[in-house]
């Protein structure tokens, strides 16, 4: 099998990926990038090899799981393979969101889609906010089918994400502070990185993917889990992550 990657161009300027592109040159790893023809599922360049990896926007990824292209797993809001005291919102339950409004919820209330894009996850301040929230319609036949995660509010104080490959923590970056967007690397000096290192040692949920770690108080827990094709690369060291995946 020809051993090439594909990559998404980076059109939406999005941080770090250029980097990330960089860093598979330095690699020596051969590559392509392409784009995909906008409103279609057609890249603009016919590609006639099966890709070793892929890599770009959760739209690209989707559509090259649609044609059999090998990609690394995608996550619910929450897991069960990692302990519900692990998780900042394991506290939760599932619904339906069209139950939402008939359920007499307690508010503020985070509330979380279980297909990815449904909607953006966010905390609701009233049942009226059900209303108001903008949902990705076009692939979901009955929206109020749709299963969501519902849980209490939690004042996360800082959010830490982590590139885990081959059960390795490959590199960290801070993302928000106090729910403001602020990035910074992190090394295992960090106390989220040894709370990652932790939770990594009971069991790796796939040979490659991202946690994200939230402090609450003194504790660090899973914020969610991400599928590393298409996760935001913030300032994490893309030359360490690009090797990694290139010796998995």
């Amino acid at each position: 099998m020809q051993n090439k990657w594909l990559l998404q161009s980076n059109i939406w300027n999005e941080y770090g990926y250029t980097r990330f592109i960089e860093s598979v040159g330095n690699n020596s790893i051969d590559h392509e990038v392409v784009d995909v023809i906008p409103f279609t599922e057609t890249f603009k360049q016919d590609i006639d090899y099966t890709p070793t990896q892929v890599f770009g926007s959760g739209r690209f990824i989707n559509i090259c799981r649609a044609k059999g292209f090998p990609t690394f797993k995608s996550f619910n809001p929450i897991e069960p393979f990692y302990a519900a005291s692990s998780w900042v919102n394991g506290d939760g339950h599932d619904m339906k969101w069209g139950e939402i409004p008939k359920m007499g919820l307690e508010y503020p209330c985070f509330i979380k889609p279980y297909t990815e894009k449904f909607f953006t996850g966010m905390v609701f301040e009233s049942p009226g906010d059900h209303d108001k929230v903008q949902l990705a319609t076009s692939f979901i036949d009955d929206e109020s089918e749709e299963i969501v995660r519902v849980s209490r509010v939690h004042d996360i104080a800082e959010e830490i994400r982590f590139y885990i490959i081959g059960g390795t923590i490959v590199s960290g970056s801070c993302y928000k502070v106090t729910r403001v967007p602020k990035q910074y690397r992190v090394d295992n000096s960090h106390p989220a990185w040894q709370a990652c290192k932790d939770i990594v040692s009971t069991g790796v949920i796939d040979d490659a993917f991202v946690m994200d770690l939230g402090r609450t108080g003194d504790t660090w827990k899973i914020v969610e889990l991400n599928n590393i094709n298409s996760a935001g690369l913030y300032e994490t060291d893309t030359d360490a992550i690009v090797s990694a995946l290139k010796h998995l």
